[in-house]
């Protein structure tokens, strides 16, 4: 999941105040003041579907779209759509290993990506081997908030490497992840698995450098919240993984949604004055406003337009494995 998906920046009231589409930023399309724009809300809600509601999300979403399209197009040319780790195994089973108890422990691997900030994580596939046939429900957890992102439940085969394939996704807003991917391991008794080659487990104290992506062998308390509870674990406790690191580009855009906010809102107000205006669904008394619309819809494209300036001014491209250098010299050359 993109972080774009939750990134709600214009959102919307009904008439009574309450909202209908929450904003991360607080800007709302209530406060320009749309004329009929309560009045359609308000006889949305005595319908069995809530068209204009509907409507009117669905326009402060293509000004999102559009926004982010031309913010995108701006800053693509810098950005590197490249991939600076590629299916990565995290976890080995070389049989025989000595096998590892059960543990009240939820066991397994810490990924946190190193300094670049725009750059998400993906783990295509998660592996483990138990010593008992056996359901474990595998989990992803962000250590700075606690959250549990993802989960997959693994019927296993006692003795035999069991994998599942999943596409889990870890993109942030300009920050670094740090990622735990663990199990119960209470009633769960495993093999051994080692980060790479024989005895890796214990290279540098239980760690695995890939350049872009730090490994760690970890175990949390059952419950405990993973920021501040982390300790060292022998091994990845049956644990495989197959992981992937990407540069994303939408890691790059979310971090300036404070600046986008104020460009989709007056891009939404402006749309959402060309559908009134041209709508054939509007009550006679709310389409006496067209007149209004149709000067609103100028003057928020204008508006648009400034804040739009405003934030190609301020953007500022990074230094980095993601972005390409972009020299300010140009040299022309002239055959002779």
């Amino acid at each position: 999941m993109s972080c774009l998906d939750d990134l709600n920046l214009v959102g919307l009231r009904n008439d009574c105040g309450e909202d209908i589409l929450t904003a991360s930023s607080g800007y709302y399309v209530n406060d320009l003041s749309i004329p009929g724009l309560l009045e359609l809300m308000a006889a949305a809600k005595d319908k069995s579907t809530a068209t204009a509601q509907e409507e009117v999300i669905k326009q402060i979403t293509n000004a999102k779209r559009l926004t982010l399209d031309l913010f995108r197009g701006h800053i693509g040319e810098r950005y590197s759509a490249g991939t600076l780790l590629e299916n990565e195994t995290i976890g080995v089973y070389d049989p025989p290993r000595q096998m590892q108890s059960a543990q009240a422990f939820n066991v397994g691997v810490e990924l946190k990506v190193q300094r670049n900030r725009y750059a998400q994580i993906q783990v295509h596939r998660i592996g483990i081997v138990t010593q008992s046939s056996v359901t474990v429900p595998v989990k992803a957890w962000d250590i700075y908030s606690g959250e549990e992102l993802y989960s997959e439940d693994i019927a296993t085969t006692a003795g035999v490497p069991t994998f599942a394939n999943v596409e889990w996704l870890f993109a942030g807003r300009g920050e670094i992840r740090d990622i735990f991917i663990g199990y119960d391991a209470t009633s769960v008794g495993t093999y051994r698995t080692l980060f790479g080659g024989v005895g890796c487990n214990s290279c540098n104290g239980g760690s695995m450098n890939l350049r872009h992506l730090q490994a760690y062998t970890r175990k949390k308390a059952t419950g405990a919240n993973p920021q501040g509870a982390l300790t060292s674990q022998d091994g990845t406790s049956g644990l495989m993984l197959d992981v992937s690191l990407v540069c994303n580009m939408d890691n790059y855009i979310c971090s300036y949604g404070p600046m986008l906010a104020p460009v989709v809102y007056y891009r939404a107000g402006q749309l959402i004055c060309d559908y009134f205006t041209y709508s054939q669904r509007l009550s006679p008394k709310v389409a006496a406003y067209k007149e209004q619309w149709e000067a609103l819809s100028g003057k928020y494209m204008d508006a648009w337009r400034e804040q739009y300036e405003i934030l190609l001014s301020n953007v500022s491209i990074p230094k980095g494995d993601c972005f390409k250098c972009q020299s300010k010299t140009q040299i022309i050359s002239r055959l002779p």
